[in-house]
C-alpha cells in the first residue's frame, strides 16, 4: 500500500527535486535565443536540454516571455561583474593607458565567455517591441552608463585615437561582438585556435583605439 500512496502523487506532475537549475536553464535558454530568436526557441528543448520537465520550467518562469526575462536578468547579473571592474579601474592608480587597455580586455573576455551575447542582442535590438525595450534598460543603458565616462576621461587626457566617444561605445560592441559571430569562419581562415582569439581581438583593438604610447 506504501509503495502504491507513493507512486500516486498526481499524474503528470513533476517531482519539485527536480526543479531546474536557473544558472543551467539561463545559459541553455541564452543559446537557444541567440540561435533560434524569441519565435523560434522552443521551451520544451530548452528543458530537455536542461534535462527538467518542461512543466517545470513553466511553472517557475510563467511563460516563454518569462523565460526571456529571466535570461537578460542572469545575463545583467553577470555583465555587473564587468561594470564593477570598470568602475574599479576609473579610481585605480596605474596610468590611464594601461587601465584603458585593461577595460578593452576585460569587455573582450566577457563577450568571449558569453559568445551568443551579440547574436541574442543584435537579433532583439533591430525590431521594436517590449523585448527590445527589456533589454535596452537591463542591459545596453548600464552598460553605456559605465563605460561612457571612463571613454570620455581617456579622449579628454589625450589617450584615444577616436574623438567621437557617444559612438566608440557602438563601435565596440561591433569591433568584439561581429568576429565572435564569425569565429568559426575565422579560426578555420586564420588557422588559430578559439583560444587565441580573445587575445588577438583585445591587441587589434587597442591598436585602433587608443593612442601609441612611448
Amino acid at each position: 500500500m506504501a509503495s502504491d500512496k507513493k507512486q500516486s502523487r498526481g499524474r503528470g506532475r513533476p517531482r519539485q527535486e527536480n526543479a531546474p537549475d536557473p544558472d543551467h536553464v539561463a545559459r541553455l535558454a541564452l543559446n537557444a535565443f541567440a540561435a533560434f530568436g524569441f519565435e523560434g526557441a522552443s521551451v520544451r528543448a530548452i528543458a530537455a536540454a536542461a534535462n527538467v520537465d518542461s512543466a517545470l520550467v513553466l511553472r517557475r518562469y510563467g511563460s516563454k516571455s518569462g523565460l526571456w526575462n529571466a535570461t537578460v536578468d542572469r545575463l545583467g547579473e553577470r555583465m555587473s561583474v564587468l561594470w564593477t571592474a570598470v568602475d574599479n579601474l576609473r579610481v585605480d592608480p596605474a596610468p590611464l593607458p594601461d587601465r584603458c587597455r585593461r577595460v578593452i580586455r576585460l569587455f573582450v573576455a566577457f563577450c568571449c565567455e558569453v559568445p551568443e551575447l551579440g547574436r541574442f542582442f543584435t537579433d532583439e535590438i533591430a525590431k521594436p517591441s517590449e523585448r527590445r525595450d527589456y533589454l535596452l534598460e537591463r542591459i545596453w543603458r548600464p552598460h553605456v552608463r559605465v563605460l561612457r565616462p571612463f571613454l570620455q576621461e581617456a579622449r579628454n587626457a589625450g589617450v584615444l585615437m577616436v574623438d567621437d566617444v557617444e559612438l566608440l561605445v557602438f563601435l565596440l560592441v561591433g569591433m568584439v561582438a561581429m568576429p565572435l559571430m564569425m569565429g568559426p569562419i575565422i579560426t578555420s581562415d586564420l588557422g588559430i585556435e578559439w583560444q587565441d582569439l580573445e587575445s588577438r581581438m583585445s591587441r587589434s583593438i587597442e591598436r585602433m583605439v587608443l593612442l601609441p604610447t612611448d
